[in-house]
């Protein structure tokens, strides 16, 4: 018996003593550098997994080339506060990252270019004030266990996250793409990986779902998700423009892909698919109103579709099982303009013609 309350009042001293020894470290750049390994850049020391690390102090670049810690982060200053994660760094955070969070109207900036930022809990692109938080992942990782939000906890708060290349998981939480405040994603290549499966997060991508406008620019790369909810509280606006690469949606049920008040989903080269026969509902989507479609690809994915409309310039296609096996296909086509569709006639015929010369 004693023993163990021997035992127990050791871990409760180890834990209060841990708790005792966090502190709030501020970098500076004392020593010149600019790199996070350097102990004299910061006031307070060198960063541990228990410390709060803050960029908030200096309008420079703080980088990262080798293995970091903090329990929390923030990076922000009136004059723009950067953190650079390149090859060979790791910025390991315990809770939570904000980037954009300090000074009258500061800005913080994340790039990754080939390292790796892991968060336990939250990311926050512009969290409180009028502050903007961006973002760049250009090449590397974020992995996030919970949350992650663009354009954070207030109307005057923004953000934006531009993803390049690399991998964005967010593997338990929801991401938001304008929550209270004003959010962007530009999605030009890479993948954002949010949580699949819907008994675990319920439609893990949400854009325009508070009162602040959210806009999903997606160019390039692949977006997977259980689902996806636009425009939940009908305050701001949710736009998704589909200029090219992919959406994939996996939850297979109607409610997986929510779209309220002025949400609008705008297709162009971009490509829309989801899980199982949702040919109907994507159909009452169009009936909504929600979706519209303007120029499109180059090529049919498929000859065969199950439904298709037609704005006079361009057809929008949707497609069960052909394009892609298990899968609700959506993608537009433009149509040729009347001199396009002669000049292809005129080639045609004179293919035609030189194959009669050759056969005679």
């Amino acid at each position: 018996m004693y023993k163990r309350a021997m035992r127990w009042g050791v871990v409760c001293f180890m834990a209060m003593a841990m708790n005792g020894a966090a502190t709030t470290n501020t970098f500076n750049n004392g020593g010149g550098d600019g790199f996070w390994s350097t102990p004299a850049n910061w006031i307070g020391g060198l960063p541990t997994a228990s410390d709060w690390a803050k960029h908030t102090s200096k309008g420079v670049v703080l980088t990262v080339d080798s293995a970091a810690y903090a329990a929390d982060v923030d990076v922000s200053h009136n004059s723009t506060a950067t953190i650079s994660v390149v090859t060979g760094g790791s910025l390991t955070v315990g809770d939570r990252m904000d980037v954009g969070n300090a000074g009258t109207t500061g800005t913080g900036k994340l790039v990754v270019d080939g390292g790796a930022v892991n968060v336990g809990n939250t990311m926050t692109f512009g969290r409180f004030g009028s502050r903007h938080g961006i973002g760049e992942l250009n090449s590397g990782s974020i992995t996030v266990g919970g949350t992650s939000t663009i354009g954070g906890n207030n109307a005057t708060a923004s953000g934006e996250l531009s993803i390049s290349g690399g991998n964005y998981i967010n593997t338990s939480g929801i991401f938001n793409v304008g929550l209270s405040g004003e959010g962007t994603l530009n999605m030009n290549g890479g993948v954002l990986q949010l949580q699949e499966d819907t008994g675990v997060v319920w439609n893990a991508l949400r854009i325009g779902s508070g009162s602040g406008n959210g806009t999903l620019n997606l160019n390039g790369g692949t977006i997977l998700t259980g689902g996806m909810l636009m425009d939940q509280n009908a305050a701001g606006t949710a736009t998704l423009n589909l200029l090219g690469g992919t959406l994939q949606v996996e939850g297979a049920f109607a409610a997986a892909v929510g779209m309220q008040d002025d949400a609008q989903m705008a297709f162009d080269e971009g490509t829309f698919i989801w899980k199982g026969n949702q040919v109907n509902g994507f159909t009452d989507l169009v009936d909504g109103g929600f979706v519209s479609w303007e120029n499109g690809m180059d090529a049919m994915l498929t000859d065969n579709w199950d439904a298709s409309w037609t704005n006079g310039t361009s057809v929008l296609y949707a497609d069960y099982n052909d394009a892609n096996a298990g899968y609700t296909t959506v993608w537009a086509v433009a149509i040729p303009e009347p001199a396009s569709l002669g000049l292809i006639a005129l080639m045609g015929g004179g293919m035609l013609f030189i194959r009669r010369l050759l056969q005679i």
